[in-house]
């Protein structure tokens, strides 16, 4: 289950669940068997995948700006469960999860929404419903008996998984290296990646517009219109050298506008004051430095050939923990999110000259 949530937050809907009725419902840990009875919640600022061998929670890149995201949830079942998922909508705003409903539709899966008219936030299913027109709408008070239902019904002979799908459920569930010469599905266009710069593709994904980067960040055309206003924008990208794909966003889109996002303060810097950052983008620690110049244009001062955790690793004292940073030229490379003794993610932010980035240990 996936509740969009902020990443501070403590996860409470757990506790309330499972007062509320006969099933656990706990926070998923990566790597933990499915089990019949139990209620799996994604995690705050955490994509929950289902894979074949049980339970993933990985720290991937954000989609439709939100992490968790209820599409990385849908496709990666549909891909690896196919006819067996039963895919559900609730009330909700925003359009998170409708391209995800498709794909549960493409792999033979059943798709259901709250009834539009039943909900005090109705975008959510609307959307939804727009995207899968075959997809159940369901009155709240109906909707356990239904799904008790359908549960109980044989699941048909599954149609062939679409290439495409796989592709991108293998990308979020870190199977893909994210700057490799893996060519990104779909039709590149001029647009860029609010969140990296990076150029973005438009997906093919039966009539409903999606967008994605090499890196993995993706975008319903909504959600790119919003993250391409010039609030998000100027809070959301690195500064650094111009690309040469032109920021813009399609000329037929348009809708509100947030607000900026929040910088980030580093620790463990070999200072004794917290240095804020400019807002910064997740890379994998196998990016290497050939990797960050042919795609974004930025150079460090490394062999093309080394990676982001040996760039680290080199310059850091001792072993790397997460909020380790080190400053290599006009860049910073945070360290995210460690795997046993693997750096996994790398926070990068571009320093201006004029700015105070810290210094490495």
């Amino acid at each position: 289950m996936v509740q969009h949530q902020a990443a501070e937050s403590p996860g409470a809907l757990g506790r309330v669940l499972s007062r509320s009725g006969p099933l656990i419902a706990e926070l998923a840990r990566d790597g933990e068997p499915l089990e019949r009875g139990r209620i799996y919640l994604a995690p705050p600022d955490r994509h929950l995948v289902l894979g074949e061998r049980g339970v993933r929670v990985v720290f991937g890149p954000r989609e439709n700006r939100s992490r968790p995201a209820i599409d990385v949830l849908f496709r990666s079942a549909a891909v690896h469960y196919r006819s067996r998922v039963i895919g559900v909508i609730l009330s909700g705003v925003l359009d998170d999860g409708a391209a995800g409903l498709l794909a549960v539709r493409q792999c033979g899966g059943l798709a259901v929404v709250q009834a539009p008219s039943d909900t005090e936030h109705a975008e959510m299913p609307s959307r939804a419903l727009e995207a899968v027109p075959d997809a159940e709408p369901i009155a709240l008070a109906d909707m356990a008996a239904h799904l008790a239902r359908r549960a109980a019904e044989v699941a048909p002979e599954p149609p062939p998984v679409p290439d495409m799908l796989w592709t991108e459920a293998r990308l979020t569930e870190g199977a893909m290296t994210a700057l490799d010469d893996t060519t990104v599905p779909g039709e590149s266009t001029d647009l860029t990646c609010p969140e990296c710069r990076g150029p973005l593709w438009e997906l093919p994904a039966g009539g409903v517009p999606r967008y994605r980067c090499r890196v993995g960040h993706a975008y319903s055309r909504d959600a790119l219109v919003r993250a391409s206003s010039p609030a998000a924008t100027r809070s959301s990208r690195p500064a650094g050298p111009p690309r040469s794909r032109a920021a813009t966003t399609c000329s037929s889109c348009s809708g509100p506008r947030p607000g900026p996002s929040s910088t980030v303060v580093g620790s463990r810097v070999g200072t004794d004051i917290p240095v804020p950052l400019p807002a910064e983008f997740p890379l994998q620690g196998t990016a290497t430095v050939q990797d960050l110049s042919d795609f974004y244009g930025i150079k460090l001062e490394a062999p093309g050939a080394c990676t982001l955790d040996q760039i680290l690793r080199d310059r850091l004292l001792g072993e790397p923990e997460p909020g380790d940073i080190v400053r290599v030229g006009m860049v910073c490379l945070r360290v995210r999110e460690m795997t046993d003794d693997r750096i996994e993610w790398v926070g990068l932010s571009v320093v201006d000259e004029g700015g105070r980035p810290p210094r490495s240990r």
